[in-house]
């Protein structure tokens, strides 16, 4: 461990938009950006570090176990944990369903697993899941997301089904996945002292899953009109919800998902017909 006493910020997905907002609230730490691309991750340091901060990087797939374990090992020659803002993850666009599941479920797998050993008291996880997670189809694949393991996810979920789901589908049944699995593994977080919790946004206008989305005007325009707040989400509310979980004044929250949407959610559930609510909650099948 190097001189430096202070806490480590470790942001996975953190040349991405939601990785970068997240890591400009936390700069009291030292920040460690972890993300695929050296060149990405070159320009999020520096637009983190622009007001200071300590700012290190470090390039991991987290598809791969050797690349997430030595990550963990220059995490820990750093300093110790602090915080945890796992981001990294494919939307439904980015890539098709095997592909999806690995990344966003599988990759959430390794990362807790290698980071688990580095909490310790005052550490806080924060795992960037979604409101997608919460549609209704996926629960189907409960039993499979609450045992799977890092080793045997992509082929549970293959002889499942949920592989050959529609990316769409597929992206839901993966936060779906973190979701639980960050309350299965809350406890064994709270016995180092440290807490785990999961964050589900709903459409985040200024990410390039939410350009996508806007791109063609209509859900776009129909989610904002849902929303109680009577707008998309930006990567500055997420931000600002990591930086209260983060906080002493978030000292009871663990083992939980927290909701980001605008009140989407609640108002599918609770203002929209039948029809509407049982298409939001089926499985994607087309674009």
């Amino acid at each position: 461990m190097d001189s430096d006493s202070r806490g480590v910020a470790l942001i996975t997905g953190g040349a991405g938009t939601i990785g970068i907002a997240c890591a400009r609230v936390l700069t009291e730490n030292v920040i460690l950006l972890a993300d695929t691309s050296s060149e990405r991750l070159a320009s999020a340091a520096e637009q983190v570090g622009s007001g200071g901060a300590d700012v290190r990087t470090a390039v991991c797939d987290v598809t791969d176990d050797s690349s997430v374990t030595a990550l963990a090992k220059t995490l820990a020659d750093i300093g110790p944990l602090r915080v945890l803002v796992h981001t990294a993850g494919l939307s439904g666009a980015m890539a098709d369903s095997p592909r999806i599941l690995d990344v966003n479920f599988a990759g959430t797998l390794r990362v807790l697993d290698a980071t688990e050993p580095l909490v310790r008291p005052g550490t806080v996880g924060v795992a960037i899941a979604s409101v997608s997670g919460h549609r209704g189809f996926a629960r189907q694949y409960d039993a499979v997301l609450r045992v799977a393991t890092a080793a045997d996810a992509l082929g549970l979920l293959t002889a499942s089904g949920a592989a050959g789901l529609h990316p769409r589908a597929a992206y839901a049944v993966s936060k779906r996945g973190m979701i639980l699995q960050v309350q299965r593994r809350a406890a064994a977080w709270g016995t180092r002292g440290g807490r785990l919790v999961s964050l589900s946004p709903g459409l985040l206008a200024d990410t390039t899953m939410g350009g996508l989305v806007q791109s063609t005007g209509g859900e776009s325009r129909a989610y904002a009109g849902r929303s109680a707040v009577g707008r998309a989400g930006t990567t500055a509310d997420i931000a600002a919800t990591v930086r209260f979980l983060a906080s002493p004044g978030a000292g009871y929250l663990s083992g939980t998902d927290v909701l980001v949407d605008g009140g989407v959610l609640a108002a599918t559930d609770h203002h929209l017909d039948a029809v509407a609510r049982t298409r939001w909650h089926s499985a994607p099948v087309a674009d």
